[in-house]
């Protein structure tokens, strides 16, 4: 039986980003930092953004991906806090 591994993300937008804004970064976050890297983001909201990453397809999530995840969404200037939980392994 294989293992489901998943991260949960959480973060913000700063007050002054724009609905339109907000919805080209975390479409640029599916596209450039999930899907190109064999991962999917499951979640959503706006100005606060909470979801997981897992793996799309038959691997493992690594530590890599999860710092991956954090570095793309803290080096975004519309996004004002980010948080980023451990590798979960069930």
């Amino acid at each position: 039986m294989s293992q489901i591994s998943s991260v949960s993300v959480i973060f913000s937008f700063g007050m002054d980003t724009s609905h339109a804004d907000m919805e080209r970064v975390l479409d640029q976050f599916i596209a450039d930092t999930a899907e190109a890297n064999r991962l999917q983001f499951g979640g959503g909201g706006f100005p606060n953004c909470q979801g997981h990453i897992e793996p799309d397809g038959d691997h493992e999530l690594t530590e890599l991906d999860r710092e991956l995840v954090k570095s793309w969404l803290e080096a975004q200037q519309e996004i004002s806090s980010v948080k980023v939980g451990p590798v979960y392994i069930e």
